[in-house]
């Protein structure tokens, strides 16, 4: 079954897209299917996320590393496959340790995630030249991934998930309904959560106005929203305005948040202007405390259990973002420090320091 998370029009995607669908299922195709729900592709080496930045002798890897996430029924059974298959990609102490092992380093601490990064696959279409793509994968059970989506229990893979991905096509099992309507749930929460964090300091004035390119800026940076790797320079500084203003990028926007905006359209909480000059628009009263609960009401509960003060139009705005800090930075600290046991030492250090590199050089 091909899951509708909001990134399937294919016009939308072309333009922006550098690895193509055949590629990503002929690398998901190198692994273990059995038990796999679902995967999508994402980061700078499948979309446009502002200018490529090359490494010298790299022709094969000219596009970057290709990032995958593979939702698994039973995590313990598919690491019991790959380890068979593709037992290179593990750490000498995971391989050691075994599939138990593994799996309680995926489920132990973290965002729930087992990521193997610089792994080097081999692709071959018909005649045409082998093509050699590096790439970082990680490993989530579905169950994990829906409770993410719902709760945003970590913010991780539900703050990818805001973003446009690549769905990867055919190889995939069925019986992932849940992932869908966990992710339509997601994406109400991210418009919600991104309206409320607009700065308003009335009530009862005229509707409020804003381009929806900053509506989608704003969703692009939930999941960084006290990010440790932001402040210490592990993250292109620009990221955020180029996940939504690179070429094509923004269609893929707009085709995700089409039906979420469909909805709140219906229930009157916003209407969608274009102006003269064609950029699109969304008005809305946030000053108004009914709407405002109304937003708060789409969040995951364990934010509505905040519901005054996120909806008060003084402070609100402030203690949503402190709270979604709160979710994101021990996250995202613990699964960066999980690396060293599932990617092992050296690896660990040559993907921190591509990225402190990859950062500076954005700086420059």
């Amino acid at each position: 079954m091909m899951i509708d998370t909001g990134d399937n029009c294919a016009d939308a995607v072309g333009s922006a897209q550098l690895t193509s669908q055949d590629e990503l299922s002929s690398i998901v195709g190198q692994f273990p299917t059995s038990g796999l729900d679902y995967a999508f592709g994402y980061g700078s080496g499948v979309l446009k996320q502002g200018p490529t930045l090359q490494r010298p002798n790299s022709e094969d890897s000219k596009r970057g590393m290709v990032d995958l996430i593979m939702a698994v029924d039973d995590a313990q059974s598919w690491h019991t496959a790959n380890l068979s298959k593709n037992r290179h990609h593990y750490s000498s102490l995971a391989a050691l340790g075994g599939p138990p092992f593994i799996t309680w380093i995926q489920n132990g601490f973290g965002a729930m995630l087992y990521f193997h990064p610089f792994v080097s696959v081999s692709l071959q279409s018909g005649d045409a030249p082998t093509i050699h793509r590096e790439i970082k994968y990680g490993i989530v059970s579905t169950n994990d991934l829906v409770q993410d989506l719902l709760d945003w229990r970590y913010l991780y893979l539900a703050g990818r998930m805001h973003k446009p991905v690549v769905p990867v096509k055919g190889l995939i099992s069925d019986g992932s309904d849940e992932i869908e309507e966990a992710q339509s749930a997601n994406l109400m929460a991210a418009v919600s959560a991104a309206m409320l964090l607009q700065e308003t300091n009335h009530e009862n004035t005229p509707t409020d106005s804003m381009p929806m390119s900053e509506l989608f800026r704003t969703i692009a940076s939930l999941s960084y929203t006290g990010d440790p790797r932001m402040t210490a320079g592990a993250e292109d500084p620009n990221k955020v305005t180029n996940l939504v203003k690179s070429a094509g990028m923004f269609r893929l926007w707009e085709n995700k948040y089409a039906a979420t905006f469909d909805k709140l359209q219906k229930v009157g909480i916003l209407s969608i202007d274009r102006s003269i000059d064609g950029t699109r628009k969304l008005q809305f009263l946030l000053g108004d405390t009914g709407t405002r609960k109304q937003l708060v009401a789409n969040l995951p509960v364990r934010l509505q259990d905040r519901a005054d003060e996120i909806a008060s139009t003084s402070t609100g705005s402030m203690f949503l973002r402190k709270e979604i800090a709160n979710i994101v930075a021990p996250a995202a600290r613990s699964q960066s420090m999980k690396g060293l046991l599932t990617a092992g030492p050296i690896k660990s250090w040559n993907y921190i320091a591509a990225k402190l590199l990859k950062g500076l050089l954005r700086r420059r």
